[in-house]
């Protein structure tokens, strides 16, 4: 296989072989498809998690909430985890 990199990807690729993280070029290039194929694999999941949201908020199967309900979870969920590291019951 062959492929042309950007004059930037290609400085970039060969600082990271210098640096001794990877063994050659070989070693960045399969690195930085793993990152991707994972990002990749990520969007699809998240695309397909919001359709079932959609499809669930559609049919009104859904809570409504504010920025401060979303703040005062986020605050509570803290206060429980310094209080002895358990994560507490999700509220409903």
């Amino acid at each position: 296989m062959h492929f042309q990199l950007r004059p930037d990807l290609e400085k970039f690729l060969n600082d990271e072989v210098k640096r001794g993280k990877y063994g050659d070029a070989n070693g960045v290039v399969n690195k930085a498809l793993e990152v991707l194929k994972e990002q990749t694999e990520d969007v699809e999941d998240l695309r397909r998690e919001a359709a079932i949201g959609i499809e669930q908020a559609e049919r009104g199967e859904f809570v409504e909430f504010t920025a401060e309900d979303i703040k005062a979870e986020g605050r509570r969920l803290l206060a429980a985890r310094a209080a002895g590291g358990r994560r507490p019951a999700k509220r409903a």
